[in-house]
């Protein structure tokens, strides 16, 4: 019987995790901020309680912050998202 149950946010980012691991992104996480690299793109995910959901943002630039200690404030904006 299937299920209509939604994905947790924490499932989510799971689930976007491990499909950009195929694609060949290596990622660090830290209290639920990933961070993953693969050339010049960057991507950082986290939860975004506001929307009960995983968010991402995608970066291609050299200069993007590449340790989740130098990205604190795009994960802060991330986690602070709203459609408001």
């Amino acid at each position: 019987m299937a299920t209509t149950d939604s994905p947790t946010s924490q499932e989510l980012l799971d689930f976007y995790v491990n499909n950009f691991k195929g694609q060949g992104f290596r990622f660090r996480n830290s209290e639920g901020r990933y961070l993953g690299t693969k050339g010049d793109e960057v991507i950082y995910m986290t939860r975004a309680p506001g929307i009960d959901s995983a968010i991402a943002y995608i970066q291609k630039s050299t200069e993007a912050p590449t340790s989740i200690r130098g990205a604190s404030d795009i994960f802060s904006d991330l986690e602070n998202y709203s459609f408001n």
